[in-house]
């Protein structure tokens, strides 16, 4: 770097201390804002991964986004931009976003990689293999994984023999060893293998891992948990010029000074480059020295008393055979992210199809033949349009419109039940009076919150209540389609299940909103609508002595109350509530059991049976 001052010679002596001062400050400059920079891009897709690892999808693109503004080509900002792509199911964008990575840095691994996978989803296996095999310095297990599921694609018989992949990736390594057995047809091992890679997926059944999963169907061989729109705008089609990059040594020269004008500054990406005062205020840049791609030159001019006159931004690209890699790249840190980066693009097993795939194997076995129908639910409940296929599952829906409204008008005896929830603070809260006082109680959850709250749950079970489905996520079922409504139904068993509840036999729909598709739905599911004979919701509000009163002058011999767990009066009411019951001589039941006291009842619920 040349800096030029303006003074005479006898000047010169005396300012060699603030020359040299200046050079120090400068250099300093550019390293730290150097360094800032790279840590920011690697922080930012750090931040991107973390979130996306989380499932918050949304987050993650705004974090993304936050790195884009930063710099927009750098090739590990779009290797992320594009894995996100990829894992909410739009691999078409992806594959913008891993072109233009690969135009930025031709050898840039993540980027082949990703185009390998976008080969993958359009059917082009052999093209796909072509290109994961030239890859060189990737992630060798994600590689590997790769390779194995486009083998078994291109029907190679002995893929998945010898595979050994670390600890890290023991769900593949389950699921290849599954698949290995599936071919020898060992079923006792193909069940074992593929339940074990199941639950190491994670332990929430009602989702997919986050990442792009291998689902073993030729005509749709990759998938996603996701399908939601990211905030992040795709540019237009388009990548730099490579006939208009600049290369080798360039001159850089700012336009009229004005005559104010003293000294002037050229920087690069925000990077000071030199300052100059005096002719021909020409800075001879060599681009060799920089990574490929889009850079700012910006030219600061300065009049007296370092007063900023003019300042000016050109963007410019660079193309160079032996240009340095990206700043990001050149961080430990940013080695460390890619390593998180890799492994999030690993394929994984569809937690659908591994249900699937254990259910087929069960079916084949005689000791786990009763199992057949849960791992078929928890596949359909994922993927509501396998039960198309699904001919080995079939239920009795005659008598689908049954529904329970109450229970024997003869018997002294009502069932309380709650809607809603689990929910911390209100659940323990109302398990508590009810153990205290000795009553059972008919709980109707919501599925996505037994999944963030399973222990409550569990205290249910072990307190002898009954947890029975309330949807999934409280939709208005009437407005879903049937494979809608499937899901919503199924995924909330799952999820009551998989907290240590049993079965559930009964569903309430959320607001009471129903109709006849939504009762033949349930009914192929063995699920009954539950209503209820007394509805307090409007009372649940102080003052209690109120809903108190409410419940207890409106029972009715065989009646269904319906309360919800998630209000504080309610909770403060109940103690009251089941006083005044137990002073009229009402004793209290599950439903299970008002619907066994029911007088020349029809059978309302319906198992599922497994075509053999």
């Amino acid at each position: 770097m040349r800096i030029y001052f303006v003074r005479d010679l006898k000047d010169r002596a005396s300012r060699i201390g603030k020359t040299i001062l200046v050079l120090l400050i400068f250099s300093t400059l550019i390293t730290i804002q150097a360094e800032a920079a790279s840590r920011s891009v690697v922080f930012d897709v750090a931040q991107s991964i973390s979130r996306l690892k989380s499932g918050d999808i949304r987050g993650a693109a705004v974090e993304i986004n936050q790195a884009r503004l930063a710099d927009p080509d750098d090739p590990l900002i779009n290797d992320m931009t594009g894995a996100l792509w990829l894992i909410v199911g739009s691999d078409h964008r992806a594959n913008w976003y891993f072109k233009a990575a690969q135009a930025e840095s031709p050898k840039d691994a993540i980027a082949n990689y990703g185009l390998a996978l976008h080969l993958i989803s359009e059917g082009h296996f052999q093209q796909a293999l072509v290109r994961l095999n030239g890859i060189r310095n990737g992630d060798v297990a994600t590689l590997s994984i790769a390779r194995e599921y486009l083998y078994y694609l291109l029907g190679d018989v002995n893929g998945a023999s010898d595979l050994v992949l670390p600890d890290a990736y023991a769900a593949q390594s389950d699921f290849f060893n599954g698949l290995s057995a599936e071919r020898r047809k060992n079923w006792s091992e193909v069940y074992v293998q593929y339940r074990k890679a199941y639950w190491l997926l994670g332990s929430n059944p009602t989702s997919e891992p986050v990442g792009i999963l291998m689902t073993l169907n030729p005509d749709l061989p990759l998938a996603t948990g996701f399908s939601q729109p990211l905030p992040i705008q795709t540019p237009a089609a388009r990548f730099p010029s490579r006939k208009d990059a600049l290369h080798g040594v360039v001159s850089l020269t700012p336009g009229n000074l004005g005559n104010d004008f003293q000294y002037l500054v050229f920087r690069i990406d925000g990077h000071p480059l030199t300052i100059l005062n005096r002719p021909p205020y020409q800075y001879l840049w060599d681009t060799t020295k920089v990574a490929n791609g889009a850079h700012a030159i910006e030219v600061i001019t300065y009049g007296s008393n370092a007063q900023v006159i003019d300042r000016s931004t050109r963007q410019v690209y660079t193309l160079n055979p032996d240009a340095p890699p990206a700043a990001s790249q050149l961080d430990a840190e940013s080695a460390m992210v890619k390593a998180e980066l890799w492994r999030l693009l690993a394929l994984k097993p569809s937690r659908a199809m591994l249900s699937d795939r254990i259910a087929q194997a069960a079916l084949k076995l005689e000791d786990k033949s009763q199992l057949v129908s849960e791992w078929l639910e928890r596949s359909i409940a994922l993927d509501p349009s396998r039960h198309l296929a699904r001919k080995e599952l079939i239920s009795d829906s005659s008598g689908a419109e049954l529904a329970l409204w109450k229970g024997n008008p003869s018997d002294k005896e009502v069932a309380l039940t709650f809607d809603d929830g689990p929910k911390p603070g209100i659940t323990p809260a109302l398990l508590a009076i009810l153990h205290t006082n000795g009553v059972p109680a008919t709980f109707f959850v919501i599925g996505r919150h037994v999944v963030k709250h399973p222990n409550l749950v569990k205290m249910m079970v072990q307190d002898g209540m009954e947890v029975e489905n309330h949807s999934y996520s409280h939709p208005d079922l009437a407005l879903l389609t049937a494979d809608g409504v499937d899901q919503e139904l199924l995924k909330a068993n799952v999820a009551i299940q998989a907290a240590g509840a049993p079965r559930p036999q009964f569903f309430r729909p959320p607001g009471g909103d129903i109709s006849p598709m939504v009762i033949r739905e349930a009914a192929r599911w063995g699920l009954t609508p539950v209503f209820w004979t007394v509805d307090a919701e409007k009372m649940e509000y102080p003052p209690i002595e109120r809903l108190t009163h409410y419940i207890v002058d409106k029972a009715r011999d065989g009646a269904i109350i319906l309360l919800h767990n998630g209000r504080s009066a309610t909770v403060q009411a109940l103690p009251q509530i089941i006083a005044g019951l137990k002073a009229r001589g009402f004793r209290f039941v599950l439903l299970r059991q008002l619907v066994a006291t029911i007088e020349n009842k029809t059978p309302l619920t319906r198992g599922i049976q497994i075509n053999r």
